[in-house]
């Protein structure tokens, strides 16, 4: 006798529920569609119009089923991660997106990850040997292997910084910030980065100004980064070659150089007056890093697209990462806020679009919907599509990215009905036009929060390839992470209107007569 296994009935009662939400879901669109027809109001203020299509009971619907105990917490690899992403997919097949095709699956794009031990992560001198966890850190371990290369110091990392110094083939160390200010900014950050990889540095070191902040900051992740993780499926070559960037304390540098920190805290200030003496300390640097192999499982992201009219070769992308932490034992961590939520959101912009195209309104560039598998390994998924992009990243000229919403943000709880807005240095000039015409149009009391910083999603991946980004989030609640992050505790109403206001924003991005010029500024 053949006994059915656990997952295989799971997945077959999954699939029967889901099933009956799809018809449920085509009955509602077939009475939007109808509905167009009846007023005026659809092509007054389009946008409003067809951001009231986003409603409170198609997100409850989505999130309630995403952040199901059935999907026990949409780990990478795992059954549950399986199901959600069949879920997105049916979806977008059901508004009829273009997809890709890969093997017989019209909206997955499949990639190979290993699930890898850590084993050994150090850079060592003659000085001296750091540890990745204990005395810096370097969070998606794509290198591995053994390398001796040229540690240099450059300041700050500034173009005059560079120019009696050459860093080819060299690791190169410079401070974060800039002279005159302590603020860090993640567009400025990655512009040197960017700046050190084609003057053909092998990676960067990037020095933190307050050790023992940043200290305590890989103690408490150290447990997360340091357990059996996924990592793209790389071969030897080309996990070697890998451009490094890691964050690392000003003793841990010191360190390597064979100095005392004041050493390397005196050229701070020198920097101030001018000219840091760059080039000045130099070592050999034996850099390795080695895991023990434990599987290989496949993993998948989601996407699908609405093709533009006039403009159709220029894409704009909306991201929102689907997997989440699964389950320990018993206990699932659903992942309601994270990120099943702004999956949700996605979903029914989509429909929005779609909605808008099949009553006349359709957008003259393209749209792609793109929710990636293993963010939280390190965005495995983003990186993978960036690798592999179905538009030219030339032609992407925005990522709007939604991840984190609908909770309380523990650091303000007094804030209700907001959401806090990241605009990418990147573009941010234009960027700022189109909110404000989105948030004309909208008319909605949603409070927008602006941040400077947003560095923890799928959106950083795009921003390192020089794509202006949008993000949207609601902060961190005190459960985030836990297997408290339950569909009962989200504010409904709030993640309506943050997937209303993307849309709209990626509408005004869409039909705007000029596309969004990549220049950094404030």
């Amino acid at each position: 006798m053949i006994f059915a296994s656990r997952g295989t009935v799971l997945f077959f009662v999954v699939l029967v529920s889901f099933g009956l939400m799809l018809i449920q879901g085509c009955q509602k669109k077939q009475e939007l569609i109808q509905d167009l027809e009846m007023g005026a109001e659809s092509q007054d203020n389009p946008v409003k119009y067809f951001a009231e299509t986003i409603t409170i009971e198609e997100l409850k619907d989505h999130i309630s089923y995403l952040a199901s105990d059935e999907m026990e917490g949409r780990e990478s690899g795992t059954p549950g991660a399986k199901l959600a992403a069949q879920y997105i997919a049916e979806h977008m097949q059901n508004l009829h997106l273009k997809g890709i095709q890969m093997e017989t699956q019209t909206y997955l794009q499949r990639f190979p990850m290993v699930k890898k031990k850590p084993v050994d992560c150090f850079l060592e001198s003659a000085h001296g040997r750091v540890d990745n966890w204990d005395e810096f850190m370097e969070m998606h371990g794509d290198f591995y292997g053994e390398k001796d290369v040229d540690l240099v110091f450059v300041g700050y990392g500034r173009d005059m910084d560079y120019e009696e110094v050459d860093v080819k083939n060299k690791l190169v160390a410079f401070f974060m910030g800039k002279p005159d200010a302590d603020e860090i900014s993640n567009d400025w950050e990655r512009e040197k980065i960017v700046s050190a990889m084609s003057r053909g540095a092998v990676g960067t070191l990037l020095i933190v100004h307050d050790d023992e902040k940043i200290l305590e900051y890989i103690r408490q992740i150290k447990p997360y980064f340091n357990k059996p993780r996924h990592y793209q499926d790389k071969s030897p070559q080309e996990a070697s070659n890998v451009e490094r960037s890691i964050v690392i304390p000003t003793t841990a540098v010191a360190k390597l150089f064979g100095l005392k920190p004041d050493a390397l805290r005196a050229e701070k200030k020198k920097a101030k007056n001018g000219k840091s003496e760059a080039g000045k300390f130099q070592v050999k640097v034996r850099m390795k890093t080695s895991y023990k192999t434990l599987d290989t499982i496949p993993a998948e992201n989601v996407l699908g697209y609405i093709e533009g009219s006039d403009k159709k070769e220029e894409c704009l992308i909306f991201t929102a990462h689907y997997d989440h932490l699964g389950k320990s034992g018993e206990t699932i961590y659903n992942g309601a806020y994270d990120n099943a939520a702004g999956v949700a959101a996605v979903m029914e912009i989509a429909e929005a679009f779609v909605l808008a195209s099949e009553g006349g309104n359709n957008p003259k560039r393209s749209v792609l919907f793109l929710t990636p598998d293993a963010e939280e390994i390190g965005g495995v998924g983003s990186i993978y599509y960036l690798d592999h992009p179905v538009f030219p990243l030339s032609e992407t000229i925005v990522d709007i990215n939604i991840d984190g919403i609908g909770r309380e943000d523990a650091n303000r709880p007094g804030l209700k009905d907001f959401v806090h807005v990241y605009l990418s240095k990147n573009g941010r000039a234009d960027l700022k036009i189109m909110k404000d015409r989105a948030v004309e149009r909208l008319v909605s009391d949603l409070r927008l929060e602006w941040r400077e910083s947003y560095s923890g999603s799928d959106n950083a991946f795009f921003e390192r390839d020089m794509i202006p980004a949008i993000a949207l989030g609601t902060g961190q609640p005190k459960d985030h992470h836990k297997s408290s992050d339950t569909a009962d505790k989200i504010d409904y109403k709030n993640v309506q209107q943050i997937a209303q206001l993307a849309f709209a924003m990626a509408w005004e991005i869409a039909n705007n007569e000029n596309s969004i010029r990549r220049i950094i500024s404030e």
